[in-house]
């Protein structure tokens, strides 16, 4: 009986740490992931001129459908990333830290990987901008060129 209660009195501390390690770690990515909006001041208007980008196409692993993004930059600092792919996402914010200001996460399906690579190449000031009423609201992406 005594060795039984060891044992039970074992589980529970190593349940009881292990829950405490899950519990830690999903407050620390509902932290990050959050991050962003927490730190923000509303209404976000971002808005930022692409100098350069760099491309990655891909297919999935079962072929039947490819993936890819475009890193768009203005200089040296990575201002936003357009990810193509079947299955619709939210457009958000990334970074706002101090490793990293904050940039523009567009989703668009692969349909678009041609028209936003014509953009990109043809027209000569090309921007990307995103808007945030609130926590609450949607982020709101858009490309946009200008004859200025």
């Amino acid at each position: 009986m005594k060795q039984h209660f060891k044992n039970l009195k074992s589980s529970i501390y190593s349940l009881s740490k292990t829950s405490l390690l899950v519990f830690a770690w999903l407050t620390v990515m509902l932290i990050l992931s959050s991050k962003v909006n927490a730190q923000a001041t509303f209404p976000i208007k971002l808005k930022y001129k692409i100098t350069s980008y760099s491309i990655t196409l891909s297919n999935s692993v079962d072929k039947k459908e490819g993936f890819g993004w475009i890193e768009l930059k203005d200089g040296n600092n990575i201002v936003g990333n357009i990810y193509f792919q079947s299955k619709s996402e939210d457009d958000r914010f990334g970074g706002g830290d101090a490793n990293r200001p904050l940039y523009i996460v567009m989703h668009q399906p692969l349909s678009m990987w041609n028209t936003i690579l014509e953009i990109l190449r043809n027209e000569k000031s090309v921007f990307i901008r995103a808007y945030q009423a609130d926590a609450n609201s949607p982020v709101n992406t858009f490309i946009e060129t200008s004859s200025n």
